[in-house]
């Protein structure tokens, strides 16, 4: 569970995590999530960027770098588009309404800034947009994430960079947050996984340990 409500709410590594995880549920039915990393324009500078997306793009995901000041990465984000029917989602304030209608020449509603800096939500319904080639789900915006349907015991299969090397760790019972002969563990000190990613990783198993089985939402 994740928490959020700024206009321009700061770039949450643990957040993108509950993202893929709801993404690697839907692979089976051939959905593929991307990250969009929007409000590039607000970067310190193009080195911050490139760290973020990079982080990303190690663990095996694809990553588009985008700006609807700006224009960055909306040519690739059509071309995603053309012959698909795609989603947009994201926290409340990220930038969605305001990229889409760059990306599609839509007439969206766009809120802006309000004194307490919080997003003054304008996209209250789904919204299906014919563009570029294909479709487009406008979809309103969250506040909040929850993952309490997985077992801590199976976070390891949602981590790309973590999966291969489950199973060669000393203990066939390795859970990968800090018993002796971790594989996962020697690989975040070798710079083979980055650590946030690995501090997402304990962050939201120490939640899901805590969840008793009667409370899971199935």
């Amino acid at each position: 569970k994740s928490e959020s409500t700024q206009i321009n709410p700061s770039t949450s590594t643990h957040l993108l995590v509950y993202f893929k995880l709801s993404f690697a549920t839907l692979v089976v039915n051939g959905i593929e999530g991307i990250i969009c990393l929007n409000k590039t324009d607000l970067a310190a500078d193009e080195e911050e960027t490139e760290r973020f997306c990079e982080i990303y793009r190690k663990a095996g995901y694809s990553v588009i770098a985008a700006s609807a000041k700006t224009g960055e990465g909306v040519k690739e984000i059509q071309s995603l588009i053309k012959g698909r029917t795609v989603a947009f989602a994201g926290l409340s304030g990220v930038g969605k309404s305001s990229l889409l209608k760059r990306i599609t020449g839509a007439d969206l509603q766009v809120g802006s800034v309000s004194r307490i800096e919080r997003g003054k939500h304008t996209t209250r319904h789904v919204e299906l947009i014919e563009a570029a080639g294909g479709y487009v789900f406008d979809t309103p915006g969250f506040s909040r994430l929850e993952a309490d349907t997985l077992r801590a015991a199976d976070l390891w299969q949602f981590f790309p960079e973590i999966a291969p090397l489950h199973g060669t760790c000393r203990f066939r019972t390795c859970n990968h947050i800090g018993e002796p002969g971790c594989s996962v563990k020697e690989a975040v000190n070798g710079g083979s996984i980055a650590q946030n990613r690995y501090d997402s990783y304990i962050e939201i198993y120490n939640k899901l340990k805590d969840i008793k089985d009667w409370e899971r939402k199935d």
